[in-house]
C-alpha cells in the first residue's frame, strides 16, 4: 500500500513466467511485479513488458521474431490470447484461476505461467 498526497493506493504482487527458450536464458526465475490492486492479466502483461524494456540486459528477440512478450501471447484482433498459448494461473493458496477469470482483478500473490508454443 502506498500513501500519495493523502490518497491510498493499494498494491499487489504478481509473479509471471514465460516458458520460452530466449526468455528463460535471460530470466532464470519468474519475475515478480508490483501492480495496482485492481490490475488484471492485461495490466500484468503490460507491466512485464515495461519491466523488461527498462532493463539493460534483456532478450534481443524472441522466437517468431516477437520483440515484446505481449506479441508472443496476445492476439489484438481477437482481444484474447492466441489459441495455442498455454496459461496456468494460480492464486495465493495455489488454487487454479480459470483462463476466463484472468480479465478480472487478480488476487495478491497470483502466479502466472505462459507457454507461447503450447499447441493447445
Amino acid at each position: 500500500m502506498i500513501l500519495y498526497n493523502h490518497l491510498v493506493i493499494k498494491m499487489k504482487r504478481i509473479k509471471i513466467d514465460i516458458a520460452e527458450s530466449t526468455f528463460n536464458q535471460v530470466f532464470k526465475k519468474p519475475i515478480e511485479l508490483e501492480l495496482d490492486d485492481d490490475a488484471n492479466i492485461i495490466d500484468a502483461m503490460a507491466a512485464l513488458d515495461n519491466y523488461i524494456i527498462n532493463l539493460s540486459i534483456r532478450p534481443k528477440k524472441y522466437s517468431w521474431n516477437a520483440i515484446t512478450t505481449i506479441q508472443l501471447i496476445w492476439n489484438p484482433k481477437e482481444w484474447d490470447f492466441f489459441q495455442d498459448v498455454g496459461i496456468e494461473a494460480r492464486g495465493p493458496n495455489n488454487e487454479l484461476i480459470p483462463r476466463s477469470n484472468l480479465f478480472n482483478p487478480l488476487p495478491d500473490g497470483t502466479s502466472v505461467v505462459f507457454w507461447p508454443e503450447a499447441g493447445c
